[in-house]
């Protein structure tokens, strides 16, 4: 697994602590991650089953609880089992677009019609996602940014997102788009986990001294340094203005 990867210890109970302190959660979310990306959360019960069971739960399983009881957490009460409707061909139509369950988005081209085809038909275009970031058209007929992952919670679910709605991977996999493997929850929910480990990422005052001192060199944007640190871009925003120790 990744260095990111905080190592959260499991108990029989299925609690959750790292370095002796309980874990934050909420809505059965929690902060897997030293990065502040989205990956960084992940539904409460996959991380257990992955962590106890040392596996990497595949883009076609889900975790369920074995009494029906979504409040425990008990690893022996989990289970791996293959994701209803995975392999299904089912899709919703939106503008020019197929989006399909298993997340997949493909832009239809029409075929000209001709004596022989005289029903509308279309080829199937893939479009590119990178970063769970694609580029749609909207109803004005405009290209505009898109989160992949949003277009397929809001397909499926016929609901319409706000700004507050976030959009995680139960299984932190940001690739694993199955409509099943979304879950929302308010951007209050993500306020109050992010952070929720700073004692495990905090930098040293030496530590601070040379970032400082990389970003007064030239060449190095917040970005490229919280990458390199393995930070989120708004520490490092702290750690140049001076206020990391602030806090």
């Amino acid at each position: 697994m990744s260095k990111d990867l905080l190592n959260i210890k499991v108990d029989k109970k299925g609690n959750l602590t790292l370095d002796g302190e309980p874990v934050k959660e909420r809505d059965g979310i929690i902060n897997i991650s030293k990065t502040m990306t989205r990956v960084s959360f992940m539904a409460k019960e996959y991380y257990i089953y992955s962590k106890v069971n040392k596996c990497v739960i595949q883009p076609d399983e889900e975790v369920i609880f074995k009494d029906g009881n979504p409040e425990n957490y008990a690893p022996d009460n989990l289970k791996l089992k293959k994701r209803a409707g995975y392999d299904t061909k089912d899709f919703r139509r939106i503008n020019n677009y197929r989006v399909y369950r298993n997340g997949k988005i493909v832009k239809l081209q029409p075929i000209k019609k001709s004596a022989r085809l005289t029903s509308e038909r279309y080829i199937e275009q893939p479009i590119t996602i990178k970063n769970d970031r694609c580029y749609m058209l909207d109803e004005e007929d405009k290209y505009t940014t898109m989160i992949a992952s949003r277009v397929v919670y809001s397909a499926f679910s016929g609901k319409n997102l706000s700004r507050i709605d976030k959009v995680i991977f139960k299984d932190g996999n940001p690739e694993n788009r199955f409509f099943g493997n979304l879950k929302v929850v308010k951007l209050s929910t993500i306020d109050y986990l992010r952070g929720s480990h700073a004692k495990a990422k905090a930098f040293s005052r030496e530590q601070v001294k040379e970032i400082q001192e990389q970003y007064a060199s030239g060449g190095w944007s917040y970005r490229k340094l919280a990458k390199k640190h393995h930070c989120d871009f708004m520490t490092i925003g702290k750690i140049i203005s001076g206020n990391y120790y602030k806090d």
